[in-house]
């Protein structure tokens, strides 16, 4: 493509005022060689060469001052265009003066954009040539610069390039190629402020997060109440202030960077960091046995955990349990306790809570009105005050120091199988899940005896037939028992006087009795014996002559017996009588002048 003189603008410019958005570094070559890059010669940079420069520096393709033959070169500078760039215009100054001759173009300069990597032409503005020329070279007449501008394709936007002008002459009559005033300026618009942004606070820190923006590349965050930078540089959308304190008041707010410029600030998101827990409150103590105590409170807002302390003491009992109830262990029955509890997070603890206390249950009291009775020959009835705080009750022999009775649930217990006449004594312990109380003093009852033996005992005949026997009445007797002192045989049983009358007897016989008394706790050693004999009877037979004898048989039987009389003197009448060993008759056969009688005496007892 070949430019004419027709195509450039020419501005004659006493001074250019640079864009903040030109991306292009000492584009005016006022300031050294930097940050071009260049082969020297053919390519030069020069701070005076004559009318040529219209401003301190220029760079100029030739070699001396003046143009070169048979020579080439490039003249770059890597630039980035900013990706959220609108436009991007490249623009220079420039000025053709040559020695060749006519109209056919062999000198050449190329305004491209390279690759930094490899040097290949990414894109080709234009290009000059020596027909293009603007004065003719060497004239005496200062040369003109030509303003020429060049829209950038935003294919290279935010990418590295090189901005770059290559420069060929042949061998023979040089052209010099004149540059100034490089510049590659962009439009833009700055990114949107961020939106969304939200806080989580914990207690030294908040993070903070939002939307990203379009175009930004990194973020800054600001201070709301203070107006200060609190960061910069943040190339994510979230970001954690920290150094912060528990429990404080905070108000952050964020803007969007880019090379496009600043955004408007983001809303301001504010709170208070975390604080420590409140106080528990409600804590309560109940006693669920002898040797614990359950604690419980209410819940504490944004506590994460509890810890409980002994009050007495100051130490710590458990630290962090995340529930609001606790039962303290391994205490002592009826002893005094006292605990609080505080609440934790990660921002610290709360104060105590006020603390609770109380004493553990005892055991019970002793038991008291302890009394002792016997109400048998063989038993001891007790009975005692119920006893605060008892579940059941343990007797004791105090002598013995042995259990008699345990597990009791009533104020009372009867003590059997005792002996009579005897001293027992006692002693009660009152016991529940703490433990026993100690003993009651002990209480004794003496079980009744049996009673003494009677006295003033007397035996008097009374008839032929019949003893009278009296004494003297016997405390605590119940009845009374007969017997004969000969023979040691019981007479009569179950006697509630004091007198009996033994009947039945044969005259002129002589008894010999005792007495026992008898209650419920057994009978009395035996009195005195006192004997007395029967009257002689009222009519004496008369006899002829003497009886000889009798036999009896069979002896001994258990049935029928015979007598048989021995001839004797005749006698009128008589009586044949059996007697027991009492000397009692049981048995009678009236009897005639007959020698032979028969008794039946099946139903008489042994002997």
């Amino acid at each position: 493509m070949k430019k004419t003189i027709a195509a450039v603008v020419m501005l004659l410019l006493a001074s250019i005022v640079h864009a903040q958005t030109d991306v292009i570094v000492n584009g005016t070559f006022d300031v050294g060689t930097t940050p071009w890059n260049y082969p020297s010669p053919p390519w030069n940079i020069t701070t005076f060469y004559g009318c040529y420069d219209i401003e301190p520096g220029y760079a100029y393709f030739g070699s001396g001052g003046v143009g070169c033959n048979s020579c080439s070169g490039n003249l770059k500078q890597t630039v980035t265009i900013p990706s959220c760039a609108t436009s991007a215009t490249l623009g220079f100054h420039l000025s053709v003066s040559t020695d060749e001759p006519g109209s056919s173009e062999y000198d050449f300069m190329y305004i491209e954009l390279t690759s930094p990597s490899g040097g290949g032409v990414l894109y080709t503005f234009d290009w000059f040539t020596n027909v293009d020329p603007l004065a003719s070279y060497p004239s005496t007449v200062c040369a003109s610069y030509g303003l020429w501008t060049y829209s950038v394709p935003s294919t290279y936007f935010g990418s590295p390039v090189n901005v770059n002008f290559y420069a060929i002459n042949d061998a023979s009559n040089p052209t010099v190629f004149r540059l100034d005033d490089v510049t590659l300026n962009y439009t833009s618009s700055p990114p949107a402020a961020p939106s969304g942004l939200s806080a989580t606070a914990s207690c030294t820190s908040v993070t903070l997060s939002w939307s990203p923006s379009t175009g930004a590349t990194t973020y800054e965050i600001f201070n709301c109440t203070t107006g200060s930078s609190v960061a910069a540089g943040i190339s994510s959308t979230s970001y954690t202030v920290t150094g912060l304190s528990p429990c404080t008041p905070f108000s952050f707010e964020v803007r969007a960077i880019s090379a496009c410029g600043t955004s408007s600030f983001s809303s301001c998101s504010s709170g208070t960091t975390l604080c420590a827990p409140a106080t528990p409150t409600g804590l309560t103590g109940t006693t669920p046995s002898c040797t614990s105590v359950a604690l419980s409170w209410s819940s504490s807002s944004t506590a994460t955990g509890y810890d409980v302390y002994d009050c007495s003491t100051g130490t710590s009992v458990i630290t962090n349990i995340s529930a609001t109830n606790y039962t303290a262990t391994g205490l002592t029955a009826c002893s005094a306790y006292s605990y609080k509890i505080r609440a934790t997070n990660t921002c610290g603890s709360s104060s105590f809570s006020a603390c609770q206390t109380g004493t553990t249950p005892c055991p019970p009291a002793i038991p008291t009105g302890l009394t002792a009775s016997a109400p048998s020959c063989t038993s001891v009835a007790l009975n005692w005050s119920t006893s605060t705080g008892a579940a059941t009750y343990d007797v004791y022999d105090c002598s013995a120091t042995s259990s008699v009775g345990s597990g009791l649930t009533s104020p009372s217990y009867t003590v059997m199988g005792l002996s009579p006449c005897t001293t027992y004594s006692y002693e009660v312990t009152a016991t529940n899940s703490c433990g026993s109380s100690v003993y009651s003093p002990c209480q004794t009852a003496t079980t009744p005896c049996p009673p003494s033996a009677p006295t003033g005992f007397t035996a008097s005949a009374l008839s032929s037939s019949t003893i009278s026997l009296n004494w003297s009445p016997t405390t605590g007797a119940l009845n009374y028992d007969v017997y004969d002192c000969t023979s040691g045989s019981i007479v009569a049983t179950g006697i509630t006087s004091t007198s009996y009358l033994v009947t039945g007897l044969f005259s002129l016989y002589t008894g010999n009795y005792k007495v026992l008394a008898n209650n419920a706790c057994g009978s009395s050693p035996f009195s005195i014996c006192a004997s007395a004999t029967t009257f002689p009877p009222t009519e004496i037979p008369k006899t002829s002559e003497k009886m000889i004898g009798f036999t009896i048989y069979p002896n001994p039987t258990s049935g029928s017996v015979s007598v048989t009389f021995e001839k004797g003197i005749y006698f009128d009448r008589g009586e044949i009588s059996i007697i027991n060993s009492l000397g009692q008759k049981v048995s009678s056969k009236q009897v005639t002048n007959t020698t032979a009688y028969s008794f039946n005496i099946s139903t008489q007892p042994d002997g």
